[in-house]
């Protein structure tokens, strides 16, 4: 999960109806790396659904904290 997670790219954007910008992630960015979070409406738009990638970045800090624990237990010796 580690390497979909790091393939994401935040970006800053408007929408052409809004007023403020917004952060976050392009849907059909999205699409190509976890494309079981992104949803097409009826009048064709495409939407993420960022509860579903809840689990995905919990699983990469997970393995992130493998990873320092095994080098940090590697250093200690």
């Amino acid at each position: 999960m580690l390497f979909r997670s790091q393939a994401l790219r935040a970006r800053s954007f408007m929408y052409q109806d809004a007023p403020q910008r917004q952060i976050g992630f392009i849907a059909q960015e999205v699409e190509d790396i976890v494309p079981e979070v992104v949803y097409e409406d009826s009048e064709g738009f495409r939407t993420l659904a960022y509860d579903r990638l809840t689990a995905l970045l919990c699983q990469a800090v997970q393995e992130l904290t493998m990873k320092v624990a095994a080098l940090e237990a590697k250093l200690a010796g």
